[in-house]
């Protein structure tokens, strides 16, 4: 992210991104983390235009690539400064076939003879998806997730109607609730300073005082 080019760095020259695509570096771009702390890579296009390969990553919760893909072009046309800094369809080669090729996998990232069957079925029907012109601008600007009816990995049907197919989900949620909460009690143990998760994490708005019980 930092390369000698970022408006952070105390370098001004133009070295790293050559750099970068000389030596077939790929950089593996989780927008939605680090832009939630007020950090932007400068900028998926201009990578791309270096011939740096820029693969979409998630980096941690939530695990949504759609939602990766719909900040990484924000996240370009901002750092940019131009709505034509990066176009749809290179965020989707950043999603799909980057990441193959930083991989070095080619059944991966395509549907094709031979490739893995991973794909999503979008329901185009869904009103976020209308009116039809652009499909993939559709999905990504407007209806991500809430259009997508069923996921595949490797020909097997493991998303359907928004709920995992190979697990207990409620019971999932359960399990991670119960483990949320463990570690909130845990909190002021495990601070230096015996602070609990109120004062490390205040919560967005204010609760009433049953609940605090």
């Amino acid at each position: 992210m930092f390369v000698d080019s970022h408006s952070w760095t105390r370098q001004r020259t133009e070295v790293d991104l050559r750099l970068l695509a000389d030596r077939k570096t790929t950089v593996a771009h989780c927008p939605v983390t680090f832009s939630r702390s007020g950090m932007a890579l400068e900028s998926v296009g201009r990578y791309r235009r270096a011939g740096v390969n820029v693969a979409l990553g998630t980096d941690s919760y939530p695990f949504n690539m759609l939602e990766e893909m719909r900040q990484a072009m924000i996240c370009a046309r901002l750092a940019g400064k131009s709505v034509f800094d990066v176009a749809t369809g290179d965020i989707l080669e950043a999603a799909t076939i980057a990441g193959a090729r930083a991989l070095g996998r080619d059944d991966i990232g395509r549907i094709a003879v031979g490739s893995k069957a991973d794909f999503l079925v979008v329901d185009l029907r869904h009103h976020a998806m209308q009116p039809i012109y652009d499909p993939l601008r559709n999905l990504l600007h407007c209806a991500a997730e809430r259009a997508i009816e069923r996921v595949y990995v490797d020909g097997t049907c493991v998303v359907s109607g928004g709920r995992p197919t190979l697990i207990d989900y409620d019971g999932a949620l359960a399990k991670l609730q119960e483990a949320q909460d463990y570690a909130c009690r845990k909190a002021p143990e495990n601070d230096p300073r015996g602070r609990g998760m109120r004062t490390l994490a205040p919560l967005s708005l204010p609760i009433a005082a049953s609940a605090k019980a």
